[in-house]
């Protein structure tokens, strides 16, 4: 059962249509679970005990199943989730294109402008105008893309032993950074932050690339550097052409176990807020995508109940005052060391702290990611 989930999740990601993506999944639960019946939802009674799900795309349908054993409830709800994912990745890349369209009109209009300039003013005035009618439908699309992609990043789960909390602050339209928290097991559980190079639409994009491969991998690889080096694999191979490079860390929690293993790909390093005070832990290593076949060195720290573990991008570090001053390493150990006593206060003390430093409504530089994970003590 395990392979067939693995290549039913690798199917789901490659999907072009969802159309193709829902009959992988009906397919997979028929061989591997029970019958499975799609009927309107307006149809299903009261009271029905099916495991079941609506199919993406069409609301109005659901897709019951009558379970063979009913332990695999588990899994045909895993596999609904996986449905949602690859849907979710479907309506990106969707976008993506509809903005790669809207971007070669802008720049054919610009074309338009230059090659009226050797014509007559009334031409001008036309074409700037219906230029600055698309600029406006660009950047709406823009907005559009940034409120999907957060749609698609900001998500906390829940878990009786943690507390989590994250900040996701884009410096543009669209962010280069993204993170994700999952919950493994019941001891086990997984942090992953990237920050894709450079700014603006093409790094946000790149950032869509990478969380996909991501989700490819983060439940079928064991430790947090097999994960990384999978995926600087695949970044290497599949996106040559793109110069697609990425910082990223990504770290393993087992409260139980008392530890926290973590591998960084020139990423800073995570900071773990102790009862006795702040620990910088270090980064290293090199990018994700530069080169294929390289090890990445895992870290193993000791955790206790109480603990804080923040992983963050540098562009918290470096956010800038007026005065040309980084907000650095100690800002940010002060704020985490007063948001051990509060975890779910991490996000918006680093919101009013960045604001109180930057200056309330000067741009960031950099996109800011920053997510904390609380170990609840067991009293």
């Amino acid at each position: 059962m395990p392979a067939a989930l693995a290549e039913l999740r690798a199917k789901l990601l490659h999907a072009r249509e969802i159309a193709t993506a829902v009959e992988e999944v009906i397919g997979f639960l028929d061989a591997n679970v029970g019958k499975t019946v799609t009927v309107p939802a307006d149809s299903v009674p009261d009271g029905a005990r099916e495991p079941m799900f609506r199919v993406p795309g069409e609301p109005a349908r659901v897709v019951l199943v009558t379970l063979e054993d009913e332990s695999d409830a588990e899994i045909v709800r895993a596999v609904a989730a996986d449905l949602m994912r690859a849907s979710e990745l479907l309506q990106a890349e969707e976008e993506r294109r509809a903005l790669g369209a809207a971007l070669r009109e802008k720049d054919a209009l610009l074309q338009q402008t230059t090659d009226a300039l050797f014509r007559d003013a009334a031409e001008i005035v036309r074409v700037l105008g219906e230029l600055e009618r698309r600029d406006t439908a660009i950047k709406d699309e823009l907005q559009r893309a940034l409120k999907f992609q957060r749609a698609t990043i900001d998500h906390l789960p829940a878990h009786p032993g943690f507390v989590f909390d994250a900040v996701y602050l884009a410096a543009d339209l669209i962010s280069a950074d993204f993170y994700d928290i999952a919950v493994l097991g019941s001891d086990h559980i997984r942090i992953f932050v990237a920050d894709a190079t450079g700014h603006g639409i093409a790094a946000g994009l790149a950032t869509m690339f990478i969380k996909a491969e991501y989700e490819s991998l983060k439940f079928v690889r064991d430790t947090p550097s097999a994960l990384v080096e999978s995926m600087n694999d695949m970044l290497t191979s599949r996106y040559e052409r793109l110069d697609l490079r990425c910082t990223g860390i990504c770290i393993d929690v087992h409260p139980e176990r008392g530890k926290m293993v973590f591998t960084s790909a020139a990423h800073p390093g995570p900071l773990l807020v102790r009862e006795n005070g702040p620990e910088q832990l270090s980064g290293g290593n090199t990018f994700l995508g530069l080169r294929a076949g390289v090890p990445f060195t895992p870290v193993e720290v000791p955790i206790a109940p109480g603990d804080l573990v923040i992983a963050y991008t540098d562009g918290l570090l470096d956010a800038a005052a007026p005065s040309g001053a980084t907000f650095g390493r100690s800002s940010i150990e002060a704020l985490a060391t007063k948001a051990r006593q509060d975890p779910s206060s991490f996000g918006s003390l680093v919101v009013s702290g960045l604001a109180e430093f930057v200056g309330e409504g000067r741009k960031l530089s950099d996109d800011v990611t920053a997510v904390a994970v609380a170990l609840l003590r067991s009293d």
